[in-house]
């Protein structure tokens, strides 16, 4: 849509404290923002770009790894991207 790679990045401290993605031509523009993610852990990559195609740019695909604790019970789940650029998720503690 906007005809230019366009960056998923984590907000300070982690992608369990929420996410945006800056508009390339304007990074002082926000076209998305989500918040802090409560009572989970969420690791994944650096960032994530998406090309003007809206897949992926050439190399490994991105993996994210959330896990919440319910009582003594540590739950997770893995979500990947594909290098089309879609997610799909897998319950694991590791991708």
């Amino acid at each position: 849509m906007r005809n230019a790679n366009v960056t998923l990045s984590p907000k300070t401290g982690g992608w369990q404290n929420g996410w945006q993605i800056l508009d390339p031509s304007n990074a002082a523009n926000v076209l998305d923002d989500r918040g802090t993610t409560s009572g989970a852990t969420v690791t994944g990559p650096a960032n994530v770009v998406y090309r003007a195609s809206g897949r992926l740019q050439a190399g490994a695909a991105p993996s994210f790894v959330i896990s919440t604790v319910a009582g003594s019970t540590t739950n997770y789940q893995c979500v990947s991207v594909d290098l089309n650029g879609r997610p799909y998720m897998l319950a694991a503690s590791s991708c």
